[in-house]
């Protein structure tokens, strides 16, 4: 078994190694500066964004540093080392799959290793909790601790295990089949990681009381088979990209007092099923979706309740007749979009989507808390470039702009070749800012569509112009 364990730890360790052979040689300097500008850390990750203020000072967002060849090398010699056999307090497979996730993580290079592969006795290692009338670990908890890579297959042999929280690292890839069958496992933390895929709907079959997979890249919709988790109290599929709609079988959750499934691409009516969840209190959100605004009654005054701003951030949808032009501001009135008489054909379908945070890293800029997608397609499809400028107005708070003063403030958006911010100024031969500090709003003319926000450059800042393919 332990040159089994060898083995799978080696080819983890080999594929890290490629990984980061790949990027710092001569053929892939041009990947490596681009993933490290925009992976990981193009999706910023803070904690509890909703509940802070606008005069509140946001986390720096964590930032990936690629594991160093001397970490890699390193974390195998270790692995080939240490041998689960000599281990007192667990059994042998329960100590493998834990040097299995060592070795998939990079395990030399965490934040903090204190007595992994080192002590005999597994419950000394840190974040691991051996209980004595169990066999093995209980608690798993690495969370913020700098874990790169995988959750390996072997995770399935941690048959004690009632919690494991690995929310606040790197982990990338799918959540393994194994983890569901851990028939112990009561809460599972995997927010704040790089995990992609589609929600397992095996989350249904499991006795969980607190499940967070927020803030990752899962995609799809929200498993209807999670109503059978009848246990389940805390729910948290926030800040991904889900689509479709909410299913009915949520309503059938009735000990759930946090249902979090904020920005993301949910849409349409909210089932009335839901208003059987008469628990749910604070945490609840369903901001920054696409749902129908106003729902249907009771539907909506339930949302009222439990969420009473939900309705501020959703998406909206309007059509624009091109002869005459129109507007489309959003809910929360922060953002308004002119388009002009003659700027496109027939009829032009708009959305305009806000979100919760920048989808991109943006630092040293400030954020001053406005961003939002904009698109718009007709009969003929999708409509990206206009001959005619579309007139940007973003409104802003005196608290919620950062240090520098107002006439900073720029309007930014994401080039999506280089997958950079750009000061939108230049997406319009001529184009120019107009400010007004007294009613706290900055205007541009705008010819190219993509996701935008509003940020404060600090004198230092480059400029950094958006040039349309036409002009380059």
């Amino acid at each position: 078994m332990k040159k089994k364990i060898i083995g799978i730890s080696i080819i983890a360790l080999l594929l890290i190694a490629i990984l980061f052979a790949t990027f710092n040689s001569d053929l892939g300097v041009n990947a490596m500066e681009k993933i490290n500008a925009n992976y990981p850390d193009n999706i910023i990750i803070f904690d509890d964004i909703a509940e802070q203020s606008e005069g509140d000072d946001l986390p720096e967002p964590r930032v990936f540093i690629p594991p160093s060849e001397e970490s890699i090398k390193l974390t195998m010699e270790q692995v080939q080392a240490f041998d689960c056999e000599t281990v007192e307090d667990v059994p042998v497979s329960e100590c493998e799959a834990l040097v299995a996730l060592y070795a998939s993580t990079n395990g030399s290079a965490w934040t903090n290793n204190t007595n992994w592969l080192q002590s005999t006795t597994v419950g000394d290692w840190y974040g691991v909790s051996v209980t004595a009338s169990y066999n093995g670990p209980t608690i798993l908890s690495l969370s913020g601790n700098n874990l790169v890579g995988t959750i390996p297959p072997e995770i399935e042999n941690l048959s004690d295990l009632k919690s494991l929280i690995l929310s606040k690292n790197f982990l990338t890839g799918y959540i393994p089949s194994g983890i569901f069958n851990l028939v112990n496992l009561l809460r599972i933390n995997l927010s704040d990681n790089l995990l992609t895929g589609t929600i397992p709907p095996e989350f249904g079959n499991g006795d969980y009381v607190a499940i967070n997979l927020g803030s990752n890249l899962f995609t799809g919709q929200i498993p209807a088979e999670l109503g059978e988790a009848q246990s389940l109290q805390y729910l948290n599929l926030s800040d991904n990209q889900l689509t479709g709609t909410i299913p009915a079988e949520i309503g059938q959750l009735w000990y759930l007092y946090t249902l979090n499934i904020a920005n993301n691409k949910i849409e349409g009516v909210v089932p009335q099923s839901l208003t059987n969840l008469s628990r749910l209190r604070q945490g609840t959100d369903f901001g920054y979706n696409r749902l129908n605004v106003p729902q249907e009654e009771p539907v909506h005054s339930f949302l009222n309740t439990k969420d009473p701003d939900w309705y501020l951030t959703q998406a909206i949808q309007k059509p624009i007749p091109c002869v005459s032009g129109g507007e489309i501001i959003s809910r929360n009135g922060r953002v308004k979009i002119a388009v002009p008489a003659g700027a496109c054909n027939g009829v032009l379908e708009l959305m305009l989507a806000p979100l919760m945070k920048p989808s991109q890293a943006y630092e040293p800029m400030f954020w001053a808390r406005n961003s939002f997608e904009l698109s718009a397609w007709d009969e003929r499809g999708p409509v990206t470039q206009f001959p005619k400028p579309l007139n940007f107005t973003l409104y802003y708070s005196d608290g919620g702009i950062g240090t520098a003063p107002e006439n900073f403030l720029t309007i930014e958006m994401v080039d999506e070749e280089d997958i950079v911010w750009r000061d939108a100024v230049g997406t319009c031969p001529d184009g120019e800012y107009t400010r007004n500090f007294d009613d706290n709003w900055v205007r541009l003319p705008v010819c190219h569509l993509t996701e935008f926000g509003l940020f404060n450059h600090r004198p230092e800042t480059p400029l950094r112009l958006y040039i349309p393919m036409g002009f380059n």
